[in-house]
């Protein structure tokens, strides 16, 4: 699990994946609720981006989205992680980030 506001280190292979919970606090369904992620990579280029969209998701219900082999990273260098929910479904969380190989 990524820390906000601290600097996270993740341990990864050549394509990176993570996995977005999402839990519909409020009282009517919501569907059509799109996930952004955007990973920066610096020097190298711009953003990792790509977006996901569940169907419906009901009050009281949680759900996973996976976002998986997203490109290649910036290894050992500080990135960000910033993952956005559509129709203002919760604040924009940015995860500051290191990747690293596991070895």
């Amino acid at each position: 699990m990524l820390t906000p506001g601290k600097l996270n280190v993740v341990f990864t292979t050549d394509f990176v994946s993570f996995k977005v919970e999402l839990h519909n606090s409020g009282s009517s369904r919501d569907t059509h609720v799109a996930v952004k992620v955007a990973i920066s990579r610096g020097a190298q280029g711009g953003p990792i981006t790509t977006t996901e969209t569940l169907g419906s998701l009901s009050p009281g219900e949680t759900e996973t989205v996976t976002f998986a082999h997203l490109g290649k990273v910036p290894f050992a260098m500080e990135s960000s992680l910033r993952v956005e929910v559509s129709g203002g479904h919760g604040p924009i969380k940015v995860y500051p980030v290191v990747f690293t190989s596991p070895d």
